[in-house]
């Protein structure tokens, strides 16, 4: 892996995707783990554009002390975002119910451990 590599929805176990709010923010909880042995989860870079939230994780191979391919983030949600999407294909983790389409984050959220 000698280039960057980002993480798709298909490489991931989403353990969790909730909605939280800490002191009257809202925010997305997201916790995953990277499903290929011996690479980890390297860098989370979040894209914010008008009305989404994009992740990206980039992979490594696990030569890092102190790296796993366990991630765990908080998103702030204010209202203006009606989605938060995952990897380069863009899978949609979560929509706002203000969205007029389906919640796509239930194909992941039904993975939840708790």
């Amino acid at each position: 892996m000698s280039h960057i590599r980002f993480a798709e929805s298909a490489d991931v176990h989403f353990h969790n995707i909730a909605e939280v709010n800490l002191n009257g923010t809202r925010l997305l909880w997201i916790k995953g783990l990277i499903m290929h042995s011996s690479v980890v989860a390297d860098h989370i870079d979040l894209h914010h554009e008008k009305h989404a939230v994009h992740i990206l994780v980039s992979m490594a191979l696990a030569v890092r002390p102190g790296k796993s391919g366990l991630f765990e983030l908080y998103i702030p949600i204010p209202d203006q975002i009606s989605q938060v999407t995952f990897g380069k294909e863009r899978a949609v983790l979560w929509a706002s119910e203000q969205n007029n389409q389906a919640h796509p984050v239930r194909q992941f959220a039904n993975q939840n451990f708790g």
